[in-house]
Order: C-alpha cells, then sequence, then structure tokens
C-alpha cells in the first residue's frame, strides 16, 4: 500500500483525508511544465536560454561572493540538469559574454593555465537584479490568494522534497523493449531510437 500523510488543512476543517504520492504526482504538470515555465520566462529577461538562464543561477548560489566560478563547475551543475554537450555549454558561455548581452566575463584562472573562470560583469548583477524584481512581483501574484497559513508550511515541505531528492537514487530509466514487454511484446527487438540507460543526448542551449 502506498504510502500516505495527512494534510493537516483539510483534518482542521473536520475532514481527515490521506493524501497519497499520487495525489502530489498530479501536480507535476502545472508546477514544472506551467509555473516554474513562467518564472524560467521571467529570469530569461526574454534574451536567455534555459541554459543560460541556469547558469547564471549557478554563477550566484555556488561562486564565489556570488559572481566569479569555475567554468568546470558551471558545466558539473549543467550536466547535472540537462542533456548537453561541452561544446554547447561553451557557445552558451561564449553568446553571453558577447554583445549585445555582455553579462559574464571568461577569464584564465590565475592558479591554472588549463582552467578558465566565469565572472559576472556590471551588467551582468543589473540583469541579475531586475529579473529577481521581476520574478518576486510575479510570485505575490501567484499567492496573493494563498491563505498566509499555508506559506510556511509549503515553504518547509518544499524545503524537505530538496533534500530527499538530494537522498533518493534516480529512478531507472525503461527502455522502450520493457514496454513492449509489459504489453505481451516480449523478444521483440527495441526500436533503433530507444535510448540506453544513462545515455543522454544532446541538446542546444
Amino acid at each position: 500500500m502506498a504510502e500516505t500523510w495527512r494534510d493537516d488543512t483539510s483534518a482542521a476543517n473536520g475532514a481527515d483525508r490521506a493524501v497519497a504520492p499520487a495525489d502530489l504526482l498530479r501536480f507535476f504538470y502545472p508546477i514544472h511544465y506551467q509555473v516554474a515555465g513562467a518564472i524560467e520566462d521571467v529570469l530569461s529577461g526574454g534574451v536567455l536560454s534555459r541554459k543560460q538562464v541556469v547558469i547564471l543561477q549557478v554563477i550566484r548560489s555556488e561562486g564565489e561572493d556570488g559572481r566569479r566560478i569555475r567554468r568546470k563547475t558551471v558545466e558539473q551543475a549543467l550536466h547535472a540538469w540537462f542533456e548537453i554537450t561541452s561544446s554547447a555549454i561553451s557557445k552558451a558561455l561564449r553568446a553571453m559574454a558577447r554583445p549585445p548581452l555582455g553579462l559574464i566575463a571568461i577569464s584564465e584562472d590565475p592558479s591554472s593555465g588549463r582552467e578558465r573562470v566565469v565572472t559576472l560583469t556590471e551588467r551582468g548583477v543589473r540583469f541579475l537584479a531586475d529579473t529577481d524584481a521581476r520574478a518576486e512581483a510575479y510570485f505575490a501574484a501567484l499567492l496573493r490568494d494563498v491563505p498566509s497559513e499555508l506559506l510556511a508550511p509549503a515553504a518547509d515541505y518544499l524545503r524537505h522534497l530538496t533534500l530527499a531528492h538530494s537522498r533518493v537514487p534516480a529512478p531507472r530509466l525503461h527502455l522502450v523493449v520493457d514496454l513492449m514487454e509489459d504489453a505481451g511484446g516480449a523478444g521483440r527487438e527495441p526500436a533503433k531510437a530507444a535510448r540506453r540507460p544513462g545515455r543522454k543526448r544532446a541538446v542546444k542551449p
């Protein structure tokens, strides 16, 4: 039987309803693709790709003083989140460094001639401040009709979910042949387009 937890807000109204993982999974599409997608659009300023938005966030969250970071660290973060090649990352970084964007500067690491360092320019700092303000305004509009007593528990829930994600191994990716066998098609050859588990398909920034 699926593990459940109690919906305390429902219980307060006299309906002690158990909430199963399937109930939460139904929110995946509207939250991930609609709400998060809208926030990503705001953070892009209308000029950056999703990968470039992540690059700025990685610099700020993991970089020295929130402005300076090794290129290798940026690449590791993007490889963890996206199916993207190193050359595509280089292309995304170069585009962010050149006019008309000019959000970052790429330089040689003084401690290692083989390493590169990515640094936010003053223009990049202003860009982040502006898009942050716009994203916060959008979030404030989303939360306007949410009861205030739900906000702290929601933040606490998301914090625990993020920590759990770092502990729980990612689920195994099923090949097309697995689905065919479930449907009674055992013994057939998998489609050529099927990817092996762990194999990533390159995408452009």
